[in-house]
């Protein structure tokens, strides 16, 4: 929910829409055979790893890309990765480092959980603790742990936690997009009590 009112509805409603495609990682992930879901998810990170560099230089193709993308980029992306690179990143390194169904809920959290992070504290939000607010990180817990119940093989106590911790770290003011630190947090932790 960071940076949530630097940009106006109808931009943040395209960057969830954005945000809401990249559940197609998590479901390439349950049905596409790791050894191929790993190679193709890097190769979609490190493409947007060089849109990203490309749009910070200068000449036509910097300034078509900052045309094309700066609708739904925030202010502070405009010098740094995107959130979908950021994104990109997490799908690369949650199905390198965890199980299908760790990966695959890690995933869902923050696409979800962030989703609704935004639109529920920007407009229910009134107890507020530095740019987040309770209800955005409740609103955040609950479409985590809705999307990841129907994921088989983490017990129900994994599950809650997970959502948990994804709420927790999307809510702290940490230097790295969240993004990248909460898919990585939430299977870390299911991971662990597994």
């Amino acid at each position: 929910m960071s940076d949530h009112k630097d940009i106006g509805f109808l931009r943040e409603l395209g960057r969830k829409a954005i945000h809401l495609g990249a559940l197609g990682m998590p479901i390439g992930l349950w049905f596409v055979p790791r050894g191929i879901a790993r190679p193709v998810l890097l190769v979609c990170f490190l493409t947007a790893a060089a849109i990203d560099f490309s749009r910070w230089g200068q000449g036509t193709v910097a300034s078509a890309l900052r045309r094309v993308f700066g609708r739904v980029l925030r202010p502070h992306e405009t010098s740094r990765f995107s959130g979908g690179t950021y994104i990109l990143a997490s799908g690369v390194l949650c199905a390198s480092l965890f199980s299908r169904p760790v990966a695959v809920a890690a995933l869902i959290c923050i696409i979800l959980g962030d989703t609704a992070a935004v639109f529920v504290g920007r407009y229910l939000g009134r107890i507020h603790f530095g740019h987040k607010t309770l209800e955005g990180s409740l609103g955040f817990f609950v479409a985590a742990l809705l999307g990841i119940l129907w994921i088989p093989g983490i017990p129900m106590h994994v599950k809650v936690a997970g959502a948990v911790v994804g709420a927790v770290v999307e809510a702290l003011p940490l230097p790295l997009d969240d993004n990248l630190t909460v898919p990585v947090a939430v299977g870390a932790i299911m991971t662990a009590l597994m």
